[in-house]
């Protein structure tokens, strides 16, 4: 598989470019939800919000608006 960088993506046209994108947003969605539901979990569980925060990859005030 060719590696996607940014000189390989300027060879597409402009319509493929923004269906990429497009897609890349809804994947990047989907992930994001996914990560919040196991946050919610872990926090459950008794993990607390700045162990979540470094192992999710986001602020502790991100952790916080996942789990009101």
């Amino acid at each position: 598989m060719q590696e996607m960088t940014k000189a390989h993506i300027a060879g597409y046209s402009l319509d493929m470019v923004a269906d990429m994108r497009d897609w890349e947003l809804s994947r990047l969605q989907i992930v994001t939800e996914v990560l919040r539901d196991k946050v919610r979990e872990e926090y459950a569980n008794g993990t607390g919000v700045t162990d979540l925060a470094k192992k999710a990859g986001v602020t502790r005030r991100t952790i916080h608006q996942w789990i009101e």
